[in-house]
């Protein structure tokens, strides 16, 4: 447990990259709970978001942007702790001076944000929320921030221009008085994060519920639980190499303006850019008599429910 007073020099920090998790996973973190290391691929990962930002800023001084105050350090204290970050650099856009922000992200990744933007990437959401707050601490409002997301694949960028904070000041502080307090009662708050966040977290040992085992474990169950993870890696392998295979040629055929080729025994079929359509049962359950619905109802092939998954290893 942590000492429930400290000095104003030896206050906890709390970082704008680490605002956007969950409370339970904040509260660990400043409990010293040992985080899951990274893989040797998030490594590369990490190392190369460096140079993905080095080279978005090379391309915005040579369109005559200029980039200053790079990895300017931003902080704000409170009796409790202090909040601080780095900030990629400041630029001018539009004539108004904002805060950079660069991330760099796998093309499906980088896809998911295209569509669903911050909605999807709450942690971008907090970060980009503390960077403005604290530049324009200690006015009101907050700084205009400009996002710009790139493709590590193909080199695309987006940008998200936000005039003023996603998120309020007095949320963020609510949300790192509440972990503090946590902290020093040295508690870990309930689990509220859902399974697709608990999955990229790396205190995910924390919340990963109490699984029942066979007493005595089979040996097929073992050698079934082995195949199994096999098979998702190369499953997943086969779809990113599938993936990247249409998308060569799609843009050949947009490019060349080919419906049809055949290469390397493959026959490949561009037929232009479609919509998918289903039906809304919600809809139509309002829409129509209930009788009419159980008639129109019609049996399926029966199957077995089961649902296997990747448990989160502890330390």
């Amino acid at each position: 447990m942590r000492k429930s007073f400290f000095p104003m020099d030896n206050l906890p920090t709390y970082r704008a990259s680490e605002v956007g998790s969950c409370l339970r996973a904040l509260v660990a973190q400043h409990l010293n709970y040992e985080p899951k290391p990274f893989t040797a691929a998030q490594e590369l990962i990490l190392e190369e978001g460096k140079e993905h930002e080095n080279l978005v800023i090379a391309k915005l001084e040579r369109q005559g942007i200029p980039v200053t105050e790079r990895q300017k350090e931003l902080s704000y204290p409170t009796v409790l702790y202090i909040l601080r970050g780095h900030i990629d650099g400041i630029i001018i856009h539009n004539s108004i001076p904002c805060i950079l922000e660069i991330k760099a992200l796998g093309r499906f990744t980088w896809e998911t944000f295209r569509r669903e933007g911050l909605a999807a990437f709450p942690g971008y959401a907090y970060q980009a929320s503390v960077y403005s707050h604290l530049a324009g601490w200690p006015l009101l409002g907050g700084w205009p921030l400009l996002l710009k997301v790139k493709n590590r694949d193909t080199g695309q960028i987006i940008d998200l221009y936000l005039h003023s904070p996603p998120i309020s000041f007095s949320d963020i502080i609510d949300k790192l008085n509440s972990a503090e307090l946590s902290a020093r009662d040295g508690e870990l708050p309930a689990i509220t994060c859902d399974d697709k966040e608990r999955r990229r977290c790396r205190f995910s040992y924390l919340c990963t519920p109490t699984m029942p085992e066979p007493k005595q474990v089979d040996k097929s169950l073992i050698e079934a639980a082995e195949l199994w993870r096999e098979g998702k890696g190369l499953e997943k392998e086969a779809e990113e190499k599938i993936e990247l295979a249409k998308a060569v040629f799609l843009q050949y055929c947009q490019l060349e303006k080919m419906d049809r080729v055949a290469v390397s025994g493959l026959s490949v079929s561009y037929g232009g850019m479609r919509h998918r359509t289903y039906l809304d049962e919600a809809m139509i359950k309002k829409l129509v008599p209930a009788e009419i619905w159980e008639q129109a109802q019609r049996p399926g092939k029966e199957y077995h429910l089961l649902t296997i998954r990747e448990l989160s290893e502890r330390g």
